[in-house]
């Protein structure tokens, strides 16, 4: 699942309202507890493993979305 769509899926907003500057700042619907069920989505369907500093530096989706692609790359 590409990492946009799945964003829009948790976040119940259309996918084309995202783009990588998107984040809590200027999204009503990514709260805190949100943001935990993002982290948890992405640990799943990637197969990867976030610190608390890659979460808390998890803002926007620009942001998930290179994470993601740095563990992918480091193999998780």
């Amino acid at each position: 699942m590409e990492l946009k769509a799945l964003f829009a899926a948790i976040l119940n907003i259309d996918e084309s309202l995202l783009h990588d500057d998107s984040g809590p700042g200027n999204l009503g619907a990514w709260t805190s507890k949100i943001h935990f069920e993002l982290v948890a989505a992405m640990e799943e369907i990637y197969r990867i493993r976030l610190t608390r500093r890659e979460i808390r530096a998890m803002t926007t989706l620009g942001a998930a979305r290179r994470l993601v692609e740095s563990k992918l790359m480091a193999g998780g």
